[in-house]
Parts: C-alpha cells; sequence; structure tokens
C-alpha cells in the first residue's frame, strides 16, 4: 500500500495536488487497479474479467503517451534560450508518475503468467494468416499497404521470437541432419587422405653447370714472401747471402 499511498500525497509541483488527482481526475480505473492491494492480488490471480485489464493497460498507456507528448513539447519550446528546468517540471513529474503507475501494477499485481500453450492453441490460426498475407502479397505484386505489412512483421517476430514458436516451413531437423553429414564427411575425407595418401620424400636436385667460384681474396704464402723481398728495406732484402 505504501507505493499507493505515495502517489495520492500532494505535490508541490503540481500546485499540492497528488498525481492521482491530475491523471485521474474524473476517472475510476485508477481506483479499479491501486486503491488497494486486494484489487491487485485479484488481478494478478487471474480473477478479473480481461477488459477491466484492457480498460487499465489502454488508459496507462494514453495517460502515459499523452504526458510523454506534453513534456517533448516543453523541451522543444524551451529548449533556446535554456528554461527547462523553470517551465517544464510539471510536464515531467506528471510523465516520471505515470511511468510509476505502470511500474507499480506490474510491481503488485504481478505481469501476467506465460501461456505455455500458445504455439499449439494458435498454431493453425497462425498459419492461416501466415498464408492470407503470402495470397494478398503475391495477387497485388508486393503493393501491400504498410500498415499491414508492419503488423505482419510484428505478428511473425513476437512468434518466434517473444513464443518460441516454429516458424511455418523451417524445419530445424533436417537442417540439422543436413549439418551433421557435412561435418562427418569432411572428417572422413581428411582420414581417408591421411591413412591411403603414399608420403613421398622430396629429393633436391643439385645443379651440375654451377662453377667454383675463384678466392679472390686469399694469397698464397710463397707469394707473400716474394712481394715482401722486392720492398726496400725489408728483412728480406738484407739477408746475408751465403
Amino acid at each position: 500500500m505504501e507505493p499507493v499511498n505515495r502517489l495520492r500525497r500532494p505535490v508541490p509541483e503540481l500546485g499540492n495536488s497528488s498525481v492521482v488527482d491530475v491523471l485521474f481526475p474524473n476517472s475510476n480505473i485508477f481506483s479499479l487497479i491501486t486503491v488497494n492491494s486486494r484489487v491487485l492480488h485479484l488481478i494478478s490471480e487471474n480473477n478479473v474479467g480481461m477488459e477491466e485489464k484492457n480498460d487499465f493497460c489502454n488508459s496507462s498507456m494514453q495517460n502515459f503517451a499523452q504526458q510523454a507528448a506534453a513534456f517533448t513539447k516543453c523541451l522543444l519550446s524551451y529548449a533556446r534560450p535554456f528554461r527547462l528546468c523553470e517551465k517544464c517540471v510539471t510536464d515531467y513529474t506528471l510523465t516520471r508518475h505515470q511511468y510509476q503507475i505502470i511500474q507499480l501494477y506490474l510491481e503488485e499485481s504481478g505481469s501476467l503468467p506465460r501461456n505455455t500453450t500458445v504455439c499449439n492453441d494458435c498454431r493453425s490460426l497462425y498459419k492461416r494468416l501466415n498464408s492470407h498475407f503470402e495470397t494478398m502479397w503475391s495477387d497485388s505484386d508486393g503493393h501491400v499497404c504498410m500498415d499491414l505489412i508492419d503488423m505482419m512483421n510484428y505478428t511473425r517476430l513476437m512468434w518466434s521470437a517473444k513464443f518460441n514458436c516454429r516458424r511455418p516451413g523451417a524445419d530445424a531437423t533436417v537442417l540439422i541432419i543436413i549439418t551433421v553429414l557435412m561435418a562427418f564427411l569432411t572428417m572422413l575425407l581428411y582420414l581417408v587422405c591421411r591413412f591411403s595418401a603414399e608420403i613421398r620424400k622430396i629429393q633436391i636436385a643439385k645443379t651440375k653447370r654451377m662453377p667454383n667460384k675463384p678466392n679472390y681474396g686469399a694469397i698464397k704464402h710463397g707469394d707473400m714472401e716474394n712481394s715482401l723481398s722486392s720492398v726496400p728495406g725489408s728483412l728480406s732484402s738484407h739477408r746475408v747471402r751465403t
């Protein structure tokens, strides 16, 4: 009850009016959901009809959209010169509290339980819808209203991603079998090549036309001695002849 009572307290930014009085001046839909925790408990236990739940969801969506639009308009109007903190306090407060109301419903009542049989219960309807859309698409050569395309794309997304239902015509079993078969054949090919192929040693052929390179930097001992003897003043030139 504390979150509910907090939304009923006077807010200075709203002229000491509560969020409930401002957002729901002439509506009882908020009290249907949040006046006491017992009603929330009834909703969480699915003891309240779907019509009441839809009324609350639609009312919350409309109020949040209106407050968000008003806050966005205020932001654009007072962006230059910057007067957001002065002029947009009320719109921001209402938008924030409207979002808190939605979160309050989810926290206190709990989200709706997941329907685990939706794939089986709605499979025939989904197939008929998808077939009808494909027929419309082919008959009109793709000239279908964008509203229908968006709705069908979102329906397919919810069917495959949200509810994890298998798409029509997409058999994962065939894909898995093909993948496993290709992997097995690849491994088999490598094994056959490993044990059946003959391993040959590579021999490098040496050419016979390669000439021996002369060693231009080497000097023989005899040549060096003759060179030294021809130099004046060297020890070899002053040898005593016997």
